[in-house]
C-alpha cells in the first residue's frame, strides 16, 4: 500500500464572507469577460443565504445545513441554486467531508447558474476533492478534463496531477517547453554556453520535481 499524502487543498471560501461578496465577484468575473452581469437574487432569498453563511462563519454548521434544507431549491432561479451548492460545499469543506464538497460542487455546475470562470475553478476543487481521498485515478482524470479546457493552469495543478500519477502507478508524466531567440549580440555571441545552461536548467528541473515527489510519499 503507497504512502498517504498530505495536501493542501481549496475551496470555495466563504469565511468572513457575504452574499454581497459572492454577487460582487461573480459581476466582477462576468464584466471581466465582458458579458452581463450576475442576476439579481431574490431579497428573502437573499437573507437566508446571508443567515447559513453567517452560522457557517460561526462555525454553526448544522444551523447552517438546516437553514439550506428548508429552502426549496424547485423555486429558486438557477443562479441562486448555485450559490446554495456553493455554500452547502464550504459547510462540508470545514467539516472534511470530501465526498460532499464534490457533490454540492458538481450540483452548483449543474444548476446552471455558475459562470464560465466558476465553473472552471468548480472543475477543479473537485479535482482536488478526489486527489485529498487518495482516489488518484479519478484525481487524474478530472485534472486531465480540467486541464482541457483551463485557462492559464496554475503550477499547483501540474504538481497535484505529477502526485497523482506517482501514486497511482510510479509513473510521472512531465513534460519542460523552453523557447528563447537570442535578441542582444552578446547573447548570440554566447549562444553554445546559453544552450548549455538551458540544459543543466532542464535537468535540474525534472530532478527537483522527482525529488519533491519522493517527499511528498513519506509525508
Amino acid at each position: 500500500m503507497r504512502p498517504s499524502i498530505a495536501l493542501a487543498v481549496g475551496l470555495v471560501a466563504l469565511s468572513a464572507f457575504s452574499l454581497v461578496a459572492m454577487q460582487d465577484s461573480a459581476s466582477a468575473a462576468e464584466e471581466k469577460s465582458g458579458k452581463r452581469e450576475a442576476p439579481p437574487i431574490d431579497v428573502s432569498t437573499g437573507k437566508k443565504l446571508n443567515e447559513a453563511i453567517e452560522a457557517l462563519n460561526a462555525q454553526k454548521y448544522a444551523d447552517a445545513k438546516a437553514i439550506l434544507e428548508h429552502m426549496n431549491m424547485e423555486k429558486l432561479s438557477p443562479y441562486e441554486q448555485s450559490r446554495v451548492y456553493q455554500i452547502k460545499a464550504s459547510i462540508a469543506g470545514a467539516q472534511n467531508d470530501y465526498d460532499g464538497v464534490r457533490k454540492n460542487m458538481q450540483g452548483a455546475i449543474a444548476s446552471g447558474g455558475l459562470n464560465d470562470e466558476e465553473i472552471q475553478e468548480a472543475r477543479y476543487q473537485i479535482a482536488q476533492m478526489f486527489i485529498a481521498q487518495e482516489k488518484w485515478q479519478e484525481g487524474i482524470n478530472a485534472l486531465n478534463e480540467w486541464f482541457a479546457t483551463a485557462v492559464n493552469p496554475n503550477s499547483t495543478a501540474y504538481y497535484l496531477l505529477a502526485v497523482a500519477y506517482y501514486q497511482a502507478d510510479d509513473s510521472v508524466w512531465y513534460d519542460l517547453y523552453a523557447f528563447s531567440r537570442p535578441a542582444h549580440v552578446l547573447a548570440r555571441l554566447g549562444y553554445p554556453l546559453g544552450r548549455r545552461l538551458q540544459r543543466r536548467f532542464a535537468q535540474a528541473s525534472k530532478q527537483a520535481m522527482v525529488d519533491a515527489s519522493r517527499a511528498s510519499s513519506l509525508i
